[in-house]
């Protein structure tokens, strides 16, 4: 069960990397977003993960590295 992760581990579902396109490694983009917002990696939704990497990837297409800030 999920709930259920030792410590120091996190649980990951399997549409988080299906449909939310999450790939390991992350970057270390993906990695500051949660401590950013004050949030747990395991609370961004699939559709919330296309958006980080959308928007990823639409700054490396433009040559820039993506902040969060």
């Amino acid at each position: 069960m999920a709930a259920d992760a030792p410590p120091g581990y996190i649980s990951l579902f399997s549409d988080f990397f299906q449909e939310g396109n999450f790939r390991l490694s992350a970057t270390n983009f993906v990695g500051e977003i949660p401590s950013y917002y004050r949030f747990h990696v395991s609370h961004l939704s699939p559709l919330g993960m296309v958006r980080v990497r959308h928007f990823k990837f639409s700054c490396r297409s433009q040559g820039l590295d993506p902040i969060v800030d």
